[in-house]
């Protein structure tokens, strides 16, 4: 079983950037943290299993939340 990790890391203007990833294909940039991690849960929830990593603005790991979706609705989602 594949986890679909999102990874929100701070950029050096100090806005939040999700990495690309299967349920995001585009780098997608933040003001507010919050949003950030928002975004993750909403496109988790197509995911089997989905993780979100979260990373302090030094680089080093702050956070990681499991998340546990309905599985994939339809082609195209979650991997």
């Amino acid at each position: 079983m594949d986890v679909t990790v999102f990874e929100i890391v701070a950029d050096r203007w100090g806005d939040w950037v999700l990495k690309p990833c299967h349920g995001a294909p585009y780098g997608l940039r933040y003001r507010e943290l919050r949003q950030a991690i928002t975004y993750a849960e909403r496109v988790g929830q197509d995911c089997e299993n989905a993780e979100i990593r979260v990373y302090k603005r030094d680089g080093t790991f702050k956070e990681r939340r499991a998340l546990k979706g309905s599985g994939p609705r339809e082609l195209g989602a979650c991997s």
